[in-house]
C-alpha cells in the first residue's frame, strides 16, 4: 500500500498544525482536539511517512529535515484545497468564518469595530478576532495563517503581501467644547502654548515629528502628558484643558464632547491600507469580507462630515 493511500486529509491538516505550532499542545488547541487525539495522530503519520517528523526539543518540538521538505508542498496543496472548497461554499448569510484582524488600537476603534458590528447584519456568522500589530512579524505570521488582514499604511507592508489603498488619513487638533482657548484660526504661538497630550506608541517621549515643525518657527510646545494609546486621548481631553492631535477618525461621532480644528500649520498625515497573504487572496470568505471593509470605508468617505469649530467659537 502506498503512502497516498494509507493518508486521509484530517491527517494532512494535523500535521500543518504540528509543523506550524512545533507543540503537540498548541496544535490540538488550534485543531479544537484534545491532546491523546492529536498524539495519535502524530503516531499514525511517523508511520506512515517512515520518518520521526517532529523530534522533542528543550521548548516544544523541532521539525526533522523531511518535515521541513514536507511543509511547503503540504500548505500549498492544503490552501489549494480550502479555496476550492471555500469558493464554492461562502455565503454570506449562512457562512460560519473567523477573520484575524491585525492593526494598531486606533484602528481598531475608528475602522475594524464599527465594521464588525456592520457585517453582522449580511454575514451573522462571520467573527472577527483582533490582533495587535506586530510588522516585524506579520508576513510570517500571515503565512502560518495567524493573521489574515492587516490594516497597516501600504508602504509599510512587507513587499511580499498584496495591498489596497483605502483611505487617506489627517491630523485634527482636539479639545474639549468650551475650552476656554481653541478657535478655528490659532497662530503656531497660541497652538504651541496650549497643553498637549502627545501619543508615543514605544512609551515615555514627550516629542513627535509635530515638535521638529514647530521648532522651524523657533517655538516649543507644552506637552503634559504621554500616553501610549490613542484610545485614552479623547477621554482625558474630553474632561480637561488639555489639547492633542489625533487622527481624524478617532473623534468622529464625538461632537458632543470635543471640538476640533486644523492645525495652524501642515501636519502630514497617513494612508490606510489593507495587506493579506498570497494564501488567503483567492479565498471566497476572505475576498468578501475584504470587500465589505472596502465598501464600508468608501460609505464613511461618501456620509457628510462633522464641522470643525467655526470662527469664533469657543
Amino acid at each position: 500500500m502506498d503512502t497516498l493511500t494509507r493518508l486521509d486529509l484530517n491527517l494532512l491538516v494535523t500535521l500543518e498544525a504540528l509543523l506550524l505550532e512545533q507543540n503537540v499542545t498548541k496544535a490540538a488547541a488550534r485543531l479544537h482536539l484534545s491532546q491523546p487525539a492529536v498524539s495519535a495522530q502524530l503516531s499514525r503519520l511517523r508511520d506512515v511517512f517512515g520518518d520521526p517528523l517532529l523530534l522533542p526539543a528543550q521548548r516544544g518540538m523541532t521539525p526533522t529535515a523531511k518535515a521541513v521538505e514536507l511543509f511547503g508542498p503540504l500548505r500549498q496543496a492544503l490552501d489549494q484545497v480550502r479555496s476550492a472548497v471555500a469558493h464554492r461554499a461562502f455565503e454570506p448569510a449562512t457562512a460560519s468564518l473567523t477573520v484575524s484582524i491585525a492593526c494598531t488600537d486606533y484602528l481598531h476603534a475608528a475602522v475594524v469595530g464599527p465594521v464588525a458590528v456592520a457585517l453582522r447584519t449580511k454575514a451573522p456568522g462571520v467573527r472577527v478576532a483582533l490582533r495587535n500589530l506586530d510588522l516585524a512579524q506579520l508576513e510570517a505570521q500571515m503565512s502560518r495563517g495567524d493573521v489574515d488582514l492587516a490594516l497597516i499604511s501600504p508602504e509599510a507592508a512587507p513587499p511580499r503581501l498584496r495591498t489596497r489603498h483605502l483611505f487617506d488619513e489627517r491630523y485634527v487638533l482636539i479639545a474639549r467644547r468650551g475650552h476656554p482657548r481653541l478657535r478655528a484660526r490659532l497662530t503656531a504661538k497660541a497652538f504651541a502654548q496650549m497643553e498637549h497630550v502627545v501619543v508615543s506608541l514605544e512609551g515615555g517621549s514627550f516629542a513627535t515629528p509635530v515638535d521638529d515643525a514647530l521648532a522651524a518657527f523657533g517655538l516649543r510646545r507644552n506637552v503634559v502628558l504621554s500616553a501610549a494609546s490613542f484610545l485614552f486621548v479623547p477621554e482625558i481631553v474630553s474632561q480637561s484643558d488639555f489639547v492633542a492631535l489625533v487622527p481624524e477618525r478617532l473623534v468622529r461621532g464625538r461632537a458632543a464632547a470635543l471640538q476640533r480644528v486644523d492645525p495652524p500649520f501642515p501636519v502630514a498625515g497617513f494612508a490606510v491600507g489593507m495587506a493579506w497573504h498570497e494564501r488567503n487572496n483567492a479565498h471566497a470568505g476572505q475576498r468578501w469580507v475584504r470587500e465589505a471593509i472596502a465598501a464600508w470605508i468608501d460609505q464613511e468617505r461618501d456620509a457628510p462630515p462633522t464641522p470643525l469649530v467655526k470662527t469664533g467659537d469657543a
